[in-house]
């Protein structure tokens, strides 16, 4: 699936997205969703509000997916390069060693020790 400026997203794309998300290697979880009406935030307002517990994916968080979907697509054993000092940089490191690729994350000077360790290690 090859999206290219100005065409239109369908729900076949979508579908496509998704079974490729989760026949990854990666271990993509189906995470629930929970009414907000079930936590303990108190809200005296009339809402149908939903949480999508994407904080349960094994790189905590859904950027998951979306890495998914690109090495899916990507030649097998590549070598890749990327730019993040968050949770993209952590799903694209984990995505490498999974893919067989070899992935870098760069990273700015500013970033936490605590991230630059968690990407580095990327077993999860």
């Amino acid at each position: 699936m090859e999206i290219t400026p100005g065409k239109q997203l369908t729900l076949e794309m979508l579908k496509e997205a998704r079974d490729t998300v989760m026949n990854s290697p990666l271990g993509v979880v189906n995470t629930p969703l929970i009414p907000l009406s079930q936590t303990a935030l108190p809200l005296d307002v009339t809402y149908n509000l939903y949480i999508k517990m994407e904080n349960m994916q094994r790189t905590g968080s859904f950027k998951i997916r979306g890495v998914a979907n690109q090495f899916a697509r990507r030649p097998k054993g590549g070598h890749f390069v990327t730019m993040s000092a968050g949770n993209y940089g952590k799903s694209f490191a984990y995505a490498s060693k999974h893919y067989g690729s070899r992935g870098k994350v760069l990273m700015p000077e500013t970033a936490p020790a605590t991230r630059s360790s968690v990407i580095t290690v990327s077993d999860l």
